[in-house]
């Protein structure tokens, strides 16, 4: 056999620990990224409180008193939405006030197709631009659309890294397209505008839905949906009016609720579930 192939053979065998020269260790990277062992489901809770207990806060935490008493300019869910449009969606008409700042003037769901999870992590991670974690709300004015209080949190101060992968596996393979749950209609312009919602569940399987409902939701909300009301409304009456809110609490679980949810549920049965609480004779109005 030719001398050289043989040499090129066992150096190519070789490069797996070493270089050919024999001086230099290779590395092989083999732990898995951060973004893999990320957790969605801990991520889709942190997006609607992430220092909330279910997602693993330090509960020691010495801005939680600040995060409690102004939660909206802390969750994720306030300025982007539930339906994740921010004011292109369901808070269209969801004006600032002393207690809320603006909502996000972006689609996230449609900037989400277009960003890889390290895009995500360094926008998340960045305190450029962003409301320091000192800041206070003395001098807040909620119609100037400036104020330094309608900014982003710089979560790169207050998350730590592992917590902000959380948060980058859920948007990337948590959030979900709500155009395909419900129909939506929206008019007029943020932040006076207005939203309607119909066709809910759209094409999904109404038996199907009743089936899931009865093995996994009915021992709580009662047959009928009218057991546990939901601020104020049945589980019917609620998905019927906040269709944008329902797929986010069935699967990560309503905060400081027994409700801990199923992230495993899928779209299609998510749909199913929207189609059979679309039913008002069987799931009933409160009143």
């Amino acid at each position: 056999m030719n001398r050289n192939f043989c040499t090129f053979i066992i150096c190519f065998l070789t490069i797996v620990f070493y270089n050919c020269g024999g001086d230099d260790i290779v590395t092989i990277n083999t732990e898995p990224s951060p973004y893999d062992i990320a957790s969605a489901s801990r991520g889709g809770v942190m997006f609607d409180k992430f220092w909330s207990t279910e997602a693993g806060f330090n509960q020691s935490d010495t801005n939680l008193a600040k995060f409690n008493s102004r939660p909206d300019f802390y969750k994720c869910n306030h300025c982007h939405g539930w339906d994740y449009l921010g004011r292109f969606g369901s808070y269209i008409g969801r004006a600032p006030n002393t207690d809320r700042p603006r909502v996000a003037g972006l689609n996230l769901y449609a900037v989400l197709q277009t960003r890889t999870p390290q895009h995500l992590f360094n926008a998340i991670n960045s305190n450029e631009n962003r409301r320091n974690i000192d800041f206070t709300f003395n001098t807040y004015i909620p119609e100037d659309p400036n104020d330094s209080a309608h900014k982003m949190p710089d979560y790169s101060s207050i998350l730590t890294h592992s917590q902000i992968w959380d948060l980058v596996k859920f948007l990337k393979e948590g959030v979900l397209d709500v155009s395909e749950l419900y129909n939506a209609s929206y008019s007029g312009i943020y932040p006076t505008g207005s939203a309607g919602f119909y066709n809910i569940g759209k094409d999904g399987n109404s038996v199907n839905g009743s089936a899931y409902y009865t093995t996994q939701c009915s021992s709580c909300h009662g047959n009928d949906g009218k057991l546990i009301l939901i601020e104020g409304m049945s589980a019917g009456e609620f998905t019927r009016t906040r269709p944008y809110q329902v797929h986010h609490k069935m699967r990560y679980g309503r905060i400081g609720s027994a409700m801990t949810g199923n992230s495993d549920i899928s779209p299609a049965q998510l749909k199913d579930l929207y189609k059979a609480l679309s039913d008002t004779a069987a799931f009933p109005n409160q009143q």
